[in-house]
């Protein structure tokens, strides 16, 4: 782990001594936490940005966390669609905990995202019966159905273009242009992402500019061109900012 300002330092035990397992168990959680990625070329470039300069001062060392399947990253961005921050985490979590593998380390309790199989064979109405609305249940169940038929691999996404991977996401119904920007941002982990739809980035960037009105999507997409094609980092370090109450 790159020691900018601060480390983590993580201890891998294994019963069976599988140095193949420990590698993998190594390379995964490098992946979500995101500290396989090397942020200089941004770093250098938010030097020059008024915006992005004292947030960079403030949260280096943060990189881009990721999703462990490209299959979380869409389940969880449908998840959040229109709803609250709090809202959308406590139904990540319910979901996880319902149907989730749980595994007990030392006296605790972890749950494992739940598979596409788990998902698909509880039907739409287990899950409108935990929380979710119809509609969300469907569109969750659809995927989740037809990822563990086989009628679509997610994993391919991740040799794709933007374009790509943009063209097939967006094929899906239920999932639109903020969904599938966060899917371009935390699991596929592309650097310019930028969801440009998103009602809180939109808020905080009307703010820092003290516009009259609320800016739309387009016009947050216009003015985010000065900070390609670094735009996935500049999200996370503007989203940080706003989970610890910093105006821009």
């Amino acid at each position: 782990v790159s020691r900018d300002k601060c480390s983590i330092d993580i201890t891998i035990e294994s019963q069976k001594n599988d140095i193949q397992a420990e590698n993998l168990a190594r390379s995964h959680i490098l992946r979500i936490i995101g500290a396989d990625q090397n942020p200089s070329e941004f770093y250098a470039f938010s030097a020059s940005d008024d915006i992005l300069k004292p947030l960079v001062s403030q949260f280096k060392g943060l990189r881009i966390p990721q999703t462990l399947s490209v299959y979380e990253g869409l389940i969880t961005a449908i998840i959040g669609q229109q709803i609250s921050t709090s809202v959308a985490s406590m139904l990540r979590s319910l979901i996880i905990e319902l149907y989730g593998d749980a595994t007990d380390i030392y006296g605790q309790t972890f749950y494992s995202f739940p598979t596409p199989q788990s998902i698909a064979e509880i039907g739409v109405e287990e899950l409108v019966k935990n929380k979710f609305s119809r509609r969300k249940a469907e569109y969750i169940h659809s995927i989740s159905e037809k990822e563990a038929s086989g009628k679509i691999d997610l994993e391919t996404t991740r040799e794709m273009t933007i374009e790509e991977a943009t063209e097939t996401f967006i094929s899906f119904r239920g999932v639109g242009p903020w969904t599938t920007q966060w899917l371009l941002i935390r699991s596929l982990g592309f650097s310019d992402g930028f969801p440009s739809g998103d009602l809180a980035l939109q808020k905080i960037l009307s703010e820092h500019l003290i516009t009259s009105k609320k800016m739309t999507s387009e016009e947050v997409l216009d003015f985010s061109e000065r900070w390609a094609p670094h735009r996935s980092w500049a999200t996370t370090y503007i989203f940080a900012a706003l989970r610890n109450g910093i105006k821009l």
